[in-house]
């Protein structure tokens, strides 16, 4: 038995009889027996296989209804897929397969043009930049707004706003500003930090400033009580304290 994990930034937008709707299926198209239910924001997809497939979601459209969209070829792993930006990949995988320029495939799709546009923007960012929205370090609202910075700034700006904790609205305003007073030694040091500990822990870490400068909070955040579990298993071995 294997199952996939996807974050949604929204789940309000997927009713429960959209959900049901879900599935799994191979190269061959052919649906896999498979359950879908919410932990949380996130979408559980459980199978009787574990081979890699794609999901195939019915997605509402501000404007166009309801289209069924599909990700990219996608292989099990414990940590949770992005669901925006795998059904973006889907997207842009189908205009390369079949060489459809954006007005053509917008056509074939039945969607407005600018609707195709908006959700195969956020594919403009790095790779570096698109892992940290993957984790969870970033929200996807935090994505969109790193669109409107230089592609230069993009991935400094991304770091800064995991490493001190940004709302939306600050990283929006500091790509409009994007110089800070903050070394970018420190910045990286920091960012690198947190890397790290994030990745011992198996969890997103971010680190909330204070205004006065002088303290802050550092935030784990986790999707799941299996995941939670696993968090606290690496904490205790850190720190050599037996399982209760």
């Amino acid at each position: 038995m294997g199952q996939m994990r996807f974050l949604v930034p929204r789940p309000e937008r997927i009713s429960e009889a959209l959900l049901q709707r879900a599935y799994l299926a191979g190269m061959d198209c052919i649906p896999w027996l498979s359950e879908t239910h919410w932990d949380g924001s996130e979408l559980i997809v459980v199978r009787e296989i574990r081979e890699s497939g794609n999901l195939y979601v019915p997605w509402p459209v501000v404007g166009q209804g309801e289209l069924i969209l599909c990700t990219a070829s996608l292989m099990e792993r414990k940590q949770p897929y992005h669901l925006p930006v795998e059904l973006a990949r889907g997207l842009k995988q189908l205009q390369a397969l079949f060489d459809y320029d954006q007005a053509e495939l917008a056509r074939r799709l039945g969607m407005e043009r600018t609707s195709l546009v908006h959700h195969l923007r956020i594919l403009q960012l790095s790779d570096p930049v698109l892992e940290l929205v993957q984790r969870g370090a970033l929200d996807f609202g935090h994505a969109k707004a790193l669109l409107a910075a230089a592609p230069g700034q993009r991935e400094r700006l991304a770091h800064l706003a995991v490493t001190y904790g940004w709302s939306v609205a600050r990283l929006t305003r500091e790509t409009k500003a994007p110089q800070t007073n903050v070394p970018a030694k420190v910045d990286r040091d920091l960012a690198r930090a947190l890397d790290e500990l994030s990745q011992c822990l198996g969890a997103p870490m971010r680190l909330r400033q204070a205004s006065d400068g002088a303290g802050g909070t550092l935030e784990l955040r986790y999707y799941s009580t299996e995941e939670l579990d696993g968090v606290l298993q690496h904490l205790r071995a850190a720190l050599l304290v037996p399982a209760l």
